[in-house]
């Protein structure tokens, strides 16, 4: 059963890239056609499960707890985090609107340039519900899914039942996957690809792996990073299957960012000006080592203040020793500063301290017993690690993106504590669920507990959950009052000031479905674009974060 699960996820995964692709060029995205592209995985499902024998034993109850709590927590809340409010949402937005996947003219290049696929699912859902109800149930079924896989993983490496259900459960249990599993970023769908990618590998199955490693790079850019490692070192035979299914899935996305800036992926900027440019400005030993020391320490952060000051200084020290700033503009993402760790209970920089104990330890414990393939694993991610901090400069809000790395190295630690003595495994299960309490429970922008949650706060509250840092919600309210009143139903957004748009557009959608919108003042090399929007005609500019928020003329 569950490697028929993961078998039939990849299979829905390619199903929603191709489909969405082609509906896309036919401009026949809508409702219609994807309840008959539905209708066909709910038939394959329904076959592909069919007379298969149930394997999850009664040790998975926690993980199922776990992931349960994950499910109603992604169900109550809207899609809140700031960056969902600025490309993930709205660029669903306006695909729905153009019933296309076309590039449109936008000020904030993200929204069409970035790796597409998760989006594609979050907007299957939200055609088919009619709504964003649904939106953050992406993550968390992507979520359960690299839960079954790591644990094939595990068992792929001699694991038994119960090595297989701890896996599981240490990938539960981290801290930034729960987080994660009720928003709408998509490093829990790039986590279930890559260990459905490294499962199918150690079967030596060269066609899954390479649909594995496509949809992987259409997801997530970081893909590229941490996958090429691991296919060199375990299925070397699978890279041309690799780079046929990389063109067939990613074909559409490189013409459309190859017409946008000349290149398959993108511009190295968001704003196409080089100056939030996400790659390190020279390439060598320096970046590598610092970027290294900087990301490991923000792993470490705990609550003890004390602790964290240490670690900082050490880091520091570790700087000053090789000769580089801890600050170098070159390796550093424009206007932040290297500080000291925390433990933070937000999606974007929560870190997994424990659990990067969990896998040290099992790195030593594998190569004690020099066992062959869990240290391939280990030097494959070690690949990735390095080639992601040879590569992108050092940024405060990174650590989510070590998650699909942390996900798939449980797989290793369930066989290392599956032949624990028992008494060290409930040592850990006790310790490890201790841990998920706060991450479950006290999530900062979708808390179950404290004095605001997701049961005592509205739904239009908890759009801005993650926008309190700024003093905009006043003229949020104004603006969608205001809106909901006048007659006008199409829209024009100025967004070069401020980028986060959806809360405006989902509470006037949900006000008025037949609201439409159109981005104005786009200077990026995208404004060729605006011709293909010229059917909407704009009764009302909204220019966020301006002095004059909304005018009445466009």
């Amino acid at each position: 059963m569950r490697e028929r699960i993961v078998e039939l996820g990849l299979a829905t995964a390619l199903a929603i890239a191709l489909t969405t692709e082609a509906l896309g060029t036919l401009h026949w995205l809508g409702r219609p056609a994807l309840f008959m592209v539905w209708a066909g995985i709910a038939a394959m499902w329904g076959l592909g499960i069919r007379g298969r024998d149930w394997d999850f034993g009664w040790e998975w109850i926690p993980v199922g707890g776990i992931w349960g709590i994950e499910g109603l927590t992604a169900l109550l809340s809207p899609p809140n985090s700031s960056d969902a409010m600025a490309y993930h949402m709205p660029r669903i937005v306006y695909w729905i609107q153009q019933h296309s996947v076309d590039n449109f003219a936008t000020p904030y290049l993200n929204q069409i340039m970035l790796q597409p696929l998760h989006e594609y699912v979050v907007m299957h859902l939200q055609l088919l519900s009619g709504g964003d109800r649904l939106a953050n149930c992406a993550a968390w079924v992507s979520t359960g899914g690299y839960l079954v896989a790591v644990s094939l993983v595990a068992k792929a490496l001699g694991a038994g039942a119960r090595g297989q259900a701890l896996a599981a459960f240490c990938a539960a249990t981290l801290p930034n996957g729960i987080m994660q599993a009720s928003g709408v970023k998509n490093e829990a769908l790039l986590s279930f690809l890559l260990c459905g990618l490294v499962y199918f590998a150690l079967q030596q199955r060269r066609w899954a792996v390479g649909a594995a490693f496509a949809l992987a790079c259409f997801t997530k850019g970081t893909a590229y990073l941490f996958c090429a490692p691991l296919v060199l070192l375990l299925i070397p035979r699978a890279l041309p299957h690799a780079a046929l299914l990389l063109l067939i899935v990613n074909g559409g996305f490189y013409w459309r960012n190859f017409d946008l800036s000349g290149s398959p992926l993108g511009f190295d900027s968001a704003q196409a000006d080089g100056k939030y440019r996400w790659r390190n400005e020279y390439l060598s030993w320096q970046p590598l080592a610092s970027n290294s020391v900087r990301h490991l320490s923000e792993q470490l952060g705990a609550r003890d203040e004390a602790w964290n000051q240490r670690v900082f200084q050490t880091a520091l020290a570790a700087h000053e020793a090789l000769g580089i700033s801890a600050n170098d503009p070159a390796m550093t993402w424009p206007y932040t500063e290297y500080v000291a760790p925390r433990l933070a209970n937000h999606e974007t920089d929560s870190n997994n301290r424990w659990h990067l104990l969990l896998l040290g330890v099992g790195l030593i414990y594998f190569a004690w017993r020099r066992d062959r393939l869990p240290l391939l694993i280990f030097a494959g991610m070690a690949g990735g690690v390095i080639a992601f901090c040879f590569y992108l400069k050092w940024q405060p809000f990174m650590s989510r993106m070590w998650l699909p790395l942390f996900v798939l190295g449980m797989g290793p630690v369930g066989v290392m504590l599956g032949r624990a003595h028992w008494l060290t495994q409930a040592g850990v299960f006790l310790f490890l669920t201790s841990g998920s309490r706060l991450p479950l429970m006290q999530n900062w922008v979708r808390p179950l507990r404290g004095p605001a949650t997701l049961f005592t706060l509205s739904r239009e509250d908890l759009y801005y959950q993650d926008m309190r840092q700024w003093p905009v919600r006043k003229q949020y309210d104004e603006l969608v009052r205001e809106l909901v009143a006048a007659p006008c139903r199409e829209i024009a957004m100025d967004i070069n000031q401020f980028q986060l748009e959806y809360p405006l557009q989902a509470l006037l959608l949900k006000a008025h479905p037949e609201t439409r919108f159109v981005h104005v003042g786009t200077a990026n090399p995208s404004k060729k674009y605006e011709a293909r929007t010229a059917d909407v005609k704009p009764c009302a500019v909204v220019c966020l974060a301006c002095d004059r928020w909304l005018s009445a003329r466009p």
